[in-house]
C-alpha cells in the first residue's frame, strides 16, 4: 500500500502544466488511491477529486473506469469526469468532489434511515442501477459505499460512482445478453445475491437483490450475516451464503413494510437473462409514501 502523500509529476507528466496535488490522501479503494487537487489552469482554480492507480497496482482497472464513465456519460446521478492521464508514476482519473457515502451518512443518522428517507433513497438508487443497466452495464459492486451524495450543491441527489469493476452484461455488437458462466465471486459480501455466492455470473438480476438488502439494511440498521466475523476470504463467503439461503424472507423483513420482501421475492425468482420490471420494483419501493425522491427532506438534512 502506498503513502498517504500525494504523487510527484515527472518532469515531462502532462500533469505538471494543469494540476496541482493538496497533501494527504481522501480515500483508499481497492485498486486506486484518492487525493484533492486543484486545476490551476482555470481562474479561480477548479477543486477536483483525483483517483491514481500506481503502478503495481491492479493494472488498468482505472483505465476501464474511466471507459465505462465515457459510456455513461449524461445520466444523472453518474459523476462529471474532467480527465483522464498517465505517465511513469501511474494513472489518473479526475472528477467532480462529491458528498458522504450513504455508509457514513447512516452512521451519523444513528445507524437507521426512517422509512421515508429510505424511500426516497432507494428510488434514486434505482434510478441509477436502471440507467446504468440501459447502456448495457452492470456495475458489479453495488453497495452503501458507494452511493454517495452530491455534496454542497447536491446534497440529495445521490451518485452511483466506482465503475472499475463493471462489465457489460451484453454484447455490444448483437445486444445479445452474455451467456451464463461461472465466475469467481465479485462485489461485497454483506451485499451481493445468493447466485453470486454461487459462483454464478452477474447479471441485472443480482444487482436489484443487492438494492433489496440496502433497503432492508437502512431500515433495519443491520443484516443477519453481518455478524459473521471473519476476513473476506472462502469461509466467510461460505457462511454468509448459507446464512442468507437459510433466513427466513419474512424474518429478514420482519418489522419492515411487507413490500420489501415481496421486492426481494420478485428479484429472487427473476431468471438469469430476464428483462426487470424496473417499474414494478419502483412501485414496491414507493408504496403508499408518495415521496419525490428529487425534492425531500431527508434525514440528513441540516
Amino acid at each position: 500500500m502506498h503513502e498517504q502523500k500525494p504523487p510527484h509529476a515527472h518532469e515531462e507528466s502532462p500533469l505538471n502544466s494543469k494540476y496541482v496535488f493538496l497533501e494527504g490522501r481522501i480515500g483508499r479503494g481497492r485498486y486506486a488511491t484518492t487525493f484533492l487537487c486543484d486545476n490551476v489552469t482555470q481562474s479561480p482554480r477548479t477543486r477536483l477529486v483525483v483517483k491514481v492507480e500506481f503502478p503495481g497496482e491492479e493494472d488498468k482497472l482505472l483505465r476501464w473506469e474511466y471507459d465505462m464513465y465515457r459510456n455513461l456519460k449524461g445520466i444523472p446521478g453518474i459523476p462529471c469526469i474532467h480527465d483522464f492521464l498517465t505517465d511513469v508514476n501511474g494513472s489518473y482519473l479526475f472528477m467532480d468532489p462529491l458528498g458522504p457515502n450513504m455508509d457514513d451518512i447512516l452512521k451519523s443518522c444513528g445507524g437507521q434511515f426512517s422509512q421515508k428517507t429510505t424511500v426516497a433513497v432507494g428510488l434514486q438508487m434505482l434510478d441509477r442501477i436502471e440507467s446504468v443497466h440501459q447502456r448495457g452495464i452492470l456495475h458489479r459492486d453495488i453497495k452503501p459505499s458507494n452511493f454517495v451524495t452530491g455534496g454542497h450543491q447536491a446534497r440529495d441527489q445521490i451518485f452511483l460512482l466506482d465503475f472499475g469493476l463493471s462489465a457489460f452484461w451484453k454484447n455490444t455488437e448483437t445486444n445479445e445478453h452474455i451467456p451464463h458462466m461461472r465466475e469467481e465471486i465479485t462485489g461485497p459480501l454483506d451485499y451481493c445475491s445468493i447466485n453470486i455466492h454461487e459462483e454464478n455470473l452477474p447479471s441485472r438480476r443480482d444487482e436489484l437483490e443487492s438494492l433489496c438488502y440496502m433497503l432492508i439494511y437502512f431500515l433495519k440498521g443491520s443484516l443477519p450475516w453481518q455478524m459473521i466475523e471473519g476476513p473476506e476470504g472462502d469461509w466467510r463467503h461460505n457462511e454468509v451464503g448459507r446464512l442468507k439461503k437459510e433466513t427466513l424472507l419474512a424474518d429478514l423483513c420482519s418489522g419492515i413494510p411487507i413490500r420489501f420482501q415481496v421486492m426481494l421475492e420478485y428479484v429472487r425468482e427473476l431468471e438469469y437473462d430476464a428483462q426487470p420490471d424496473y417499474q414494478h420494483l419502483r412501485n414496491l419501493i414507493q408504496g403508499g409514501d408518495l415521496i419525490d425522491p428529487y425534492n425531500h427532506v431527508y434525514d440528513w438534512a441540516p
